[in-house]
C-alpha cells in the first residue's frame, strides 16, 4: 500500500492485486494533498510522557564494529560520506548517533545524544499538540488502560485557508514483508519485495516507508537497490521505517507499546514506530507513526480496540508539534468495522483502507 499522502480530496487511484499469502503482485497508489495539522490546541497535562529508549554500543555487537570503522577509517577515506558536523576528532557517542539512520548499522540512538539539523534549515520548537481527556478511563486497572478524548479533540483538521498555511505532500509507503513466509519458505523470493518497491518508486521517489514483519530492512532495501538513499530504523516487534535522506532530515524518533495480542493468539505486545522529519527545501516538518496492530484480528487485542485507539492518538498528541503533517500508517489487524479503525477515524482523516484480510493496512493523516 503506498500514496502521496496528506489530508485533502483524493486525486487518483491506481488498482492492484494482491494475493494474500504470496506477497503483493503490485502497490496500490493514492495522491492526496494538503496539510495535516491540528483542528485546535489542547493541554498536555494528562500526557504522560515516557523516556525514548537509547543505548550505548559495545563491543561485539554490530553498531560498534560499524563505529569502529567509521572512526578509523571511513571519515578519512569517505569523508564526503557523513555530516559536516562529524570530524576525526568526535567522540564515539557522536559517530553512534551520525550512524542512527544506517540501515546497515543498526545502531541505536545513544543516550543524551540530540539530532542536530542543518543551523541555516533550523526550526523552532513548537508545543506539543496535547491531549484533551474527557475523565473516562478505557480498560481501566490494565497496563494499556487509556483515556478517552475530550469531545471536540481531533488531529483531523486541515485549514488550508488560513494565513500561511503550507501544503505538505509526502509519497509513504505501508508493507507488511509477511517475513516468516517471504524470507523463511521463499527464501526472499528473488529479491521481490525489494525490486517491487524499486518499480513503484517511479515516476517519484518514496519519501518515508512504513514495514510490518520486518527483520531486515537491509536486506530489503538492498534487493530495490535503495540502500544508499534511505536512512533506516528498526523498531520493536519487527517494525521498521525508512526515509528518503535527499529529502529529509531525521529529528527524533522512537516507539512506545499500545496494545497486546488476546490471549487465545498471544504473540505479545504491540506497538507504533515514530519518526519526526523536517524537509531539507521547505523546512516544513512530517511526523510519520508506524504500526502493527493486536490480534486476533478485529478485536483489538487483550486490551480492546477503543484503548489501543485511544493509546495511539495519546502518543501522536505527544510527539506531534504544532504545524506537523501526521501520517499515521500500517497493518492495524483491524478492518473498517472494528472499534479500533472507527475510533481512530472519528479523529483522523481516513486516507486509504485497503482489501486485504478484511481491510487491515489503512492510512490515515
Amino acid at each position: 500500500l503506498a500514496g502521496l499522502v496528506a489530508c485533502g480530496a483524493l486525486a487518483a487511484l491506481v488498482a492492484s492485486s494482491e494475493a494474500e499469502l504470496e506477497g503483493p503482485s503490485s502497490i496500490t497508489a493514492v495522491r492526496l494533498l494538503g496539510a495535516a495539522v491540528p483542528r485546535r490546541l489542547a493541554s498536555s497535562g494528562n500526557v504522560q510522557n515516557v523516556g525514548v529508549e537509547c543505548k550505548a554500543a559495545v563491543p561485539g555487537d554490530q553498531c560498534h564494529e560499524q563505529v569502529q570503522w567509521v572512526m578509523q577509517h571511513g571519515i578519512r577515506e569517505h569523508r564526503d560520506w557523513y555530516p559536516a558536523r562529524l570530524t576525526e576528532t568526535s567522540s564515539f557517542a557522536d559517530f553512534q548517533l551520525a550512524l542512527h539512520d544506517d540501515p546497515v548499522a543498526l545502531c541505536p540512538r545513544p543516550c543524551g545524544a540530540q539530532e542536530q539539523t542543518d543551523p541555516e534549515n533550523s526550526i523552532v520548537l513548537q508545543p506539543s499538540v496535547g491531549y484533551d481527556t474527557s475523565g473516562r478511563v478505557v480498560s481501566q486497572g490494565m497496563w494499556c488502560s487509556a483515556p478517552e478524548p475530550a469531545q471536540g479533540w481531533a488531529l483531523n483538521g486541515c485549514p488550508m485557508d488560513a494565513a500561511g498555511a503550507v501544503a505538505t505532500e509526502v509519497k509513504i509507503l505501508t508493507y507488511n514483508l509477511f517475513w516468516w513466509n517471504l524470507f523463511g519458505v521463499r527464501q526472499g523470493n528473488g529479491g521481490s519485495a525489494g525490486r517491487l518497491i524499486a518499480e513503484a518508486s517511479a515516476p517519484a521517489k518514496f519519501d518515508v516507508m512504513g514495514f510490518q514483519e520486518c527483520e531486515g530492512i537491509a536486506k530489503v532495501m538492498e534487493d530495490g537497490g535503495l540502500i544508499g538513499e534511505y536512512g533506516a530504523l528498526v523498531g520493536p516487534h519487527a517494525m521498521c521505517v525508512a526515509f528518503r535522506k535527499a529529502r529529509w532530515t531525521l529529528l527524533s524518533d522512537g516507539a512506545q507499546d499500545v496494545g497486546e495480542d488476546r490471549n487465545d493468539q498471544w504473540y505479545g505486545t504491540r506497538a507504533v514506530m515514530w519518526i519526526r522529519l523536517q524537509n531539507k527545501v521547505t523546512n516544513s516538518t512530517l511526523l510519520f507513526v508506524n504500526h502493527h496492530g493486536p490480534l486476533p484480528v478485529g478485536t483489538g487485542g487483550r486490551c480492546g480496540g477503543e484503548a489501543t485507539a485511544y493509546n495511539v492518538l495519546k502518543i501522536i498528541a505527544r510527539e506531534a508539534r504544532i504545524g506537523d503533517a501526521v501520517v499515521l500508517a500500517g497493518d492495524f489487524n483491524a478492518g473498517p468495522e472494528s472499534q479500533t479503525l472507527q475510533h481512530l477515524d472519528s479523529r483522523m482523516n481516513t486516507v486509504y483502507s485497503g482489501s486485504s484480510f478484511g481491510g487491515v493496512d489503512n492510512v490515515f493523516s
